[in-house]
This record gives structure tokens, C-alpha cells and sequence, in this order.
């Protein structure tokens, strides 16, 4: 089993190189990629949540409307509340 910090590592550089990652429906780190168009449209039907793991400078330079920030390094950390949100969708930018 993964420590927590590689599970954060791993699930990081998946979402950095994938664009948008469905998790825990998909289910973490092997989550297939979700197309943009997709996450948006589930987002809008009120299925999803979208997840932005940049950090909170870049965040804060500009995402799209309604996504919430958590910064990759606290995805494992914060996974019950992400749980809550009900489906995230993380994505880089």
C-alpha cells in the first residue's frame, strides 16, 4: 500500500498530465481522463463538482466559474470532504 504522500504524488502528476480525472467514481489515481465537454456537462446537470488542484495563486488567477479549490498535495488529506461534495472532477487548468 501507498503512503499517503505517494498516493498525493501519484494522484497529482495523474491530473497534471490527464486534463480532468472523475474520482472517486472512477475511482482515484486509474481513473480514465473525462473529456472537458463531459465534466462540464455532468457539472451543469448537477452530477459533479469540478476540482481545481492548482495551487491557490494560480487558482486565483483565473478557473472556471464554479469550481472549488484544493490543491493537489491536499487531495488525500481532504478526501471526506470531497466525498461530500459528491462526484469530484479534478482537474490542472
Amino acid at each position: 500500500m501507498l503512503s499517503r504522500s505517494a498516493r498525493a504524488a501519484l494522484l497529482a502528476s495523474v491530473v497534471a498530465g490527464a486534463g480532468c480525472v472523475v474520482w472517486p467514481g472512477g475511482t482515484g489515481p486509474g481513473a480514465p481522463p473525462v473529456p472537458l465537454a463531459e465534466a462540464l456537462a455532468k457539472v451543469a446537470r448537477h452530477e459533479a463538482v469540478l476540482v481545481d488542484v492548482r495551487s491557490p495563486e494560480v487558482y486565483a488567477g483565473g478557473h472556471i466559474p464554479g469550481a472549488v479549490n484544493v490543491p493537489a498535495q491536499e487531495i488525500v488529506a481532504r478526501t471526506a470532504e470531497l466525498r461530500r461534495m459528491g462526484l469530484p472532477i479534478l482537474y490542472c487548468g
